[in-house]
């Protein structure tokens, strides 16, 4: 499986027409509100970011990467805004966060499993979202929605799916 930064970019601008053109296509009453074209964005960033951790695992003889920073090369760092969900303005970011990879792993609003062996991929962190819930990736590149006590307790119980 061969993905790059650069592909996860056209998977995101992909999935922002798609995106604009499904909220001008439906009716005024079942427009989608501005957070959840925000959460359906960030859905796909998360599927992009599991598909580098399975590049990654593939490539490294079935290891898991200890961390996001781990799936950026050296000459990829002006993408680093896939790991920032579009949840908040850019002035509220961290300093850095579009070049210095090394900022990834405690600024992201991804993150990667604990224990590799779980069907989990990534996932958003908790309380990103106004209305409490969490995106999570599993290993078959679905992305799931849900509260973030259901979350908690998926991670708790080891389950998935």
């Amino acid at each position: 499986m061969s993905f790059s930064l650069q592909n996860a970019r056209w998977s995101l601008i992909a999935a922002a027409l798609l995106i604009v053109v499904v909220c001008f296509l439906k009716p005024a009453g079942n427009r989608l509100s501005v957070m959840q074209i925000k959460q359906l964005q960030s859905n796909t960033q998360l599927k992009g970011i599991s598909e580098l951790v399975l590049a990654y695992r593939s490539k490294n003889g079935g290891n898991m990467p200890r961390s996001l920073s781990e799936l950026v090369p050296d000459d990829q760092t002006d993408r680093l805004s896939v790991f920032f969900a579009p949840n908040e303005p850019q002035l509220q970011k961290p300093a850095g966060w579009l070049t210095n990879k090394t900022i990834l792993d405690e600024s992201s609003d991804y993150a990667l499993p604990l224990h590799p062996n779980s069907n989990i991929v990534a996932f958003e962190k908790l309380g990103l979202w106004p209305d409490g819930t969490v995106a999570i990736c599993f290993t078959n590149l679905s992305v799931k929605r849900m509260n973030a006590s259901d979350f908690k307790t998926l991670l708790n119980d080891g389950h998935s799916q």
